[in-house]
């Protein structure tokens, strides 16, 4: 998370190791930001169309420093993104964020990978890390970038009966049209759907790519 020199993301202030009855444990204390995440945001249903497109551009330009680091988040979703008292969108919790050049911790051969079911995309859910780069991040947005325009996840409505469930839906459900009241409602359509394909080949190349194909569509609408 050091290697992320991002105003969207918040600073690391100490880190250390301490010895528990569990055995070895890393702390982290970093920066603290006050504001509501966008989960408790969304109790009060879509979120505003301005706000909307600031949140999508502050995440891309957080995922964007994160890509050019090698580093892949893998937990995007309302409950990690949270909106100061001025407006700004911060990604918190990188606690299962994978670098890509480093070994991974966790066990290649396990059948599900570490994620958030309804949010992760289908090679996440699935483990097949090879798979797994900034492209995971960008459905992850995508999906919450549509959550927030129409007020739910569409993946859990109706109630799914279990895991396997959301797991298929996740790998066969296309996500609707969001069209927003704005000028540029067709790009910025296109975009979401574009970054919640189901495979990673068909989704925008790199997160630099998508946050130009946004950065026209909000500078069209005057946010920033």
């Amino acid at each position: 998370m050091q290697k992320i020199q991002s105003p969207r993301v918040p600073r690391i202030m100490a880190y250390g190791s301490a010895t528990t009855h569990l055995g070895p444990c890393v702390w982290i204390r970093e920066e603290l930001i006050k504001g509501q995440t966008v989960r408790q945001l969304l109790v009060g249903g879509p979120l505003a169309t301005t706000s909307v497109l600031r949140l999508g551009l502050h995440m891309m330009e957080a995922l964007e420093r994160a890509e050019a680091a090698r580093i892949v988040h893998r937990d995007v979703k309302p409950e990690n993104i949270i909106c100061d008292l001025h407006g700004t969108f911060w990604l918190l919790d990188f606690g299962i964020a994978r670098h890509l050049v480093l070994s991974s911790l966790t066990a290649t051969g396990l059948p599900f990978g570490k994620m958030t079911l309804g949010y992760a995309p289908p090679e996440q859910c699935r483990n097949i890390k090879s798979a797994i780069d900034c492209r995971a991040d960008l459905f992850a947005l995508g999906v919450t970038l549509h959550e927030c325009g129409t007020g739910k996840n569409s993946f859990f409505d109706p109630p799914p009966r279990d895991h396997i469930e959301l797991l298929k839906r996740v790998e066969r459900w296309v996500l609707s049209p969001v069209d927003l009241p704005i000028m540029e409602r067709e790009s910025f359509r296109d975009l979401v759907q574009s970054m919640t394909q189901k495979n990673r080949v068909h989704r925008p190349r790199t997160v630099k790519e998508a946050l130009v194909w946004l950065r026209e569509v909000c500078l069209r609408e005057g946010v920033s």
